[in-house]
């Protein structure tokens, strides 16, 4: 297996084939989102009731410490998690139907990987909150709640916003790096059996090698979500419909993150040529 150097126009072809992806099973790779984002909901769920329970039967220090922990080692799952979506694809490549049990099929393939898996989500969560302390995260703006629990942004002092937002920027930045090492590791440990050094190694490799195709990717995503977003709005608008807009928005953010995902499956088949595992995209 070797690391391609793709061109920046590459990134783009990710974003397009992603695209054709997602039409293969429009409505399967939707549910599937759904079901990720609705294991991820109970989840926090259960590990907020523990931390409730902890609460009422042990000090309040250890109580919130578990409540944490708990939160801590749902996040650990989500690398496992992520490569059910590249699973997904290869999948509707070879023209089966998905299921959302595809999402814990990592988890299944044997011990060794499993533990892997859930070390390099310890790993990222890690390096993650060390990121933001030392870069400074940004403190709540609890005077943009008011008595009732709603957020209005006007409440709050120019200048504290401003260095919120800041701070907020600031830490998306400082974290990118980490994000980018475990772009492909996960997929890496999965299908390829790569300890977590090895695939961190490769998976770093491979996104600099090809910095220039993640960077016309990413600006892809950017202007393409935007301008998606910024259309439905003054379609909205002009229809006398802007209430509306979270109505449509949901649908349509579903799509967006679900064809993001298709686009990892193409990164990768392009990425690492002579993988042994996954065959080139070739959707026309």
């Amino acid at each position: 297996m070797r690391v391609a150097k793709l061109s920046a126009a590459q990134g783009l072809e990710w974003i397009a084939a992603g695209w054709r992806l997602f039409r293969l099973q429009p409505i399967n790779y939707a549910t599937l989102l759904a079901s990720y984002v609705f294991i991820l909901l109970v989840a926090m769920l259960a590990a907020d009731l523990l931390g409730q329970w902890c609460a009422l039967v042990l000090p309040a220090t250890l109580a919130r410490a578990i409540g944490e922990a708990a939160n801590v080692g749902l996040l650990a799952f989500i690398p496992g998690l992520s490569v059910g979506f590249i699973e997904a694809s290869r999948t509707a490549l070879r023209g089966a139907p998905i299921y959302p049990t595809v999402l814990i099929r990592a988890f299944r393939i044997d011990r060794r990987t499993t533990l892997s898996l859930l070390a390099l989500g310890l790993l990222q969560i890690g390096l993650i909150l060390l990121v933001s302390y030392l870069v400074v995260a940004p403190r709540p703006l609890a005077a943009a709640v008011d008595a009732n629990g709603n957020f209005d942004l006007s409440k709050v002092p120019p200048a504290e916003a401003f260095d919120y937002f800041a701070s907020s920027v600031l830490n998306i930045l400082a974290s990118l790096p980490v994000y980018l090492a475990f772009w492909y590791a996960p997929v890496l440990v999965a299908w390829h059996g790569m300890s977590v050094t090895k695939a961190l190694f490769f998976s770093s490799a491979a996104v600099w090698r090809n910095h220039w195709a993640f960077c016309a990717y990413g600006l892809g995503w950017l202007v393409a979500g935007t301008t998606a977003m910024a259309l439905v709005g003054i379609v909205l608008a002009l229809l006398g419909l802007g209430n509306s807009a979270v109505v449509v928005g949901i649908p349509l953010m579903l799509v967006i993150v679900s064809v993001a995902y298709c686009s990892i499956y193409p990164s990768y088949s392009t990425v690492f040529v002579d993988n042994g595992v996954l065959p080139p995209v070739t959707l026309s």
